[in-house]
C-alpha cells in the first residue's frame, strides 16, 4: 500500500514537472515571438523581395495578405529590390493559388509583369521558403528581403537560417488584427515555431516528397495571369 502511494506521488511529481517545463518552454517561445515582432529590422538593398503567402479565400486578397503585399510594394517602389517573388500554393478551400492572387494585386498596383516571380506549390512556411530558395538560386539572387506579418517573423527567420539563406533581411507587416484575432495569431505561432525548431529534418524530407508528388509545375516567371 505504501509502495503504491509512493509511486503515485512520483507520478504526480513527474506530471507537474512536465507541466511546468512545457509552460516554461511556451513562455520563452512567446516572449521570443513578441520581441522579434517588435524589433525594426535593418533593411538594405537586395536582389529580390520574397512575400510569404497566407489565406486567400475565394481568390480574394485577405486583410493579412494585403498588409504583406503593401509592405512589399512600399519596399519595391522605394527601390530596395527590382523583383518581387510571391510564394503560396492552393490551400484548403482555395480555388486558385495564393501566388496568383498576389500577382494580380501587384499588377493592379503598377508592378510590371516581368518584375514578378512566382512560386505556386507551397502550403506552409517551410515550403514557402524551401521552394522559393530553389527559384532564388536559379536566378543567382543572393540578397533577399523576406516580407511576412510581424507575428510570423520569428518562425520565418528560424526557417530561413535552417534552409541556408545567405544574406537575408526581414520586414514585418504590421497587423491590423485586434482583440482575440490578434491574440490568436500570436498564440498559433508558438507551437509552429517549436515544431519547426525540433523537427527540421522531417520537415525538409516531407517537403521534398510533397514537391515530387505535386502536380502543379513551377511557372518560370510571368505567364500566370
Amino acid at each position: 500500500m505504501k509502495q503504491k502511494r509512493r509511486i503515485g506521488r512520483m507520478v504526480s511529481v513527474m506530471v507537474w514537472l512536465g507541466f511546468f517545463y512545457l509552460v516554461g518552454i511556451f513562455s520563452l517561445a512567446s516572449i521570443y515571438i513578441v520581441t522579434v515582432s517588435q524589433v525594426r529590422q535593418h533593411i538594405a538593398h537586395a536582389d529580390v523581395i520574397l512575400v510569404l503567402g497566407c489565406a486567400a479565400p475565394n481568390g480574394q486578397v485577405s486583410g493579412m495578405l494585403r498588409e504583406r503585399l503593401n509592405e512589399a510594394l512600399l519596399l519595391y517602389y522605394q527601390g530596395y529590390a527590382p523583383y518581387i517573388l510571391v510564394s503560396g500554393g492552393v490551400g484548403p478551400g482555395e480555388a486558385v493559388s495564393e501566388a496568383r492572387v498576389m500577382q494580380r494585386y501587384l499588377l493592379a498596383h503598377g508592378v510590371p509583369l516581368e518584375h514578378i516571380l512566382i512560386e505556386n506549390r507551397s502550403r506552409r512556411t517551410w515550403e514557402n521558403l524551401s521552394f522559393s530558395k530553389q527559384i532564388i538560386d536559379r536566378y543567382n539572387f543572393r540578397d533577399v528581403i523576406i516580407v511576412t506579418s510581424s507575428f510570423h517573423l520569428a518562425r520565418s527567420i528560424s526557417t530561413a537560417e535552417q534552409l541556408g539563406y545567405e544574406q537575408v533581411y526581414f520586414s514585418g507587416a504590421t497587423s491590423s488584427a485586434k482583440g482575440w484575432q490578434f491574440l490568436f495569431n500570436y498564440l498559433r505561432e508558438i507551437p509552429g515555431l517549436l515544431y519547426y525548431l525540433v523537427a527540421p529534418r522531417y520537415l525538409e524530407q516531407n517537403t521534398q516528397t510533397r514537391m515530387l508528388a505535386r502536380e502543379v509545375p513551377y511557372i518560370p516567371q510571368h505567364i500566370y495571369l
